[in-house]
């Protein structure tokens, strides 16, 4: 949460703008809809009100401007830059590989995420459960990443349907966003075998 701008987004939303806080969140988080459900809120913990009572729900407030637009084409205001003559490919969709991808299409690169799963979110997608993070959420942040003009290649598992190889030839830059599906106690568990 480190630079956030935390205090205009709520801001905004105390003054009833929640077009407005969304604006200012997308400056720094392109997938509020997935974080303002399953962020795990440290910023709570260390909020100076917290000292004094409750600290200011941060992640619900965050879910709040999210949900309040249902369309967030029709409000938001980030618009690519000029186009640069460099493409990146960006294998992995989960919050890193999408974080990666809005930022670099907004500064005009040409982005192509691929991932092996039939949508984005990454373990996200398909970790918690419906209740907790529905899938329309995950749907909502990725649609309107793609709607700037990322490219998604879903159900595309690189090394199987498409090589590693031919996506160094391709691109000018790949990022690798894929995770960590084994936990570190797994890890441990196979150096030792």
């Amino acid at each position: 949460p480190a630079h956030l701008k935390i205090s205009d987004y709520i801001r905004a939303i105390y003054e009833n703008k929640p077009e407005e806080s969304l604006n200012k969140i997308f400056e720094d988080n392109p997938i509020p809809g997935i974080c303002g459900r399953i962020c795990m809120k440290h910023c709570e913990e260390v909020c100076s009100l917290g000292k004094r009572g409750e600290p200011v729900a941060i992640r619900w407030l965050k879910r709040y401007a999210a949900d309040s637009v249902e369309n967030y084409i029709d409000v938001l205001k980030a618009k690519p830059a000029k186009p640069k003559d460099k493409k990146v490919a960006v294998i992995g969709a989960g919050p890193s590989g999408l974080s990666v991808a809005y930022f670099l299409r907004l500064k005009g690169y040409e982005v192509t995420v691929f991932d092996s799963l039939p949508g984005g979110g990454g373990m996200l997608r398909i970790g918690p459960p419906p209740y907790r993070l529905p899938i329309e959420a995950i749907d909502k942040d990725v649609n309107y990443i793609a709607s700037l003009g990322v490219k998604f290649k879903f159900k595309t598992k690189v090394g199987k349907d498409i090589l590693f190889e031919e996506i160094l030839k391709k691109y000018d830059a790949v990022y690798l966003g894929i995770g960590n599906q084994i936990s570190p106690v797994s890890y441990t568990h196979l150096r030792a075998h």
